[in-house]
């Protein structure tokens, strides 16, 4: 899996997760997905996001990087 790959399932998930407790649990879960939303949208204005930049520290490729791909 690539670095944006990975970004987009852990930000799914997270998002989803939190929609299920807010609605389960406590409205207060919506900050969560609000503050995801927020860093997606800074992430699209300035080029960083702080876990894709987490998981190329830890060794993940970006897309293209394997088999030659360019």
């Amino acid at each position: 899996m690539s670095v944006d790959q990975i970004v987009h399932v852990v930000v799914g998930l997270a998002v989803f997760i939190s929609v299920l407790l807010m609605h389960f649990s406590s409205p207060a879960w919506g900050w969560v997905a609000g503050f995801l939303g927020l860093s997606l949208a800074q992430s699209g204005f300035t080029g960083i996001c702080p876990l894709s930049f987490a998981l190329r520290k830890l060794g993940f490729k970006e897309q293209g990087a394997s088999c030659g791909n360019a």
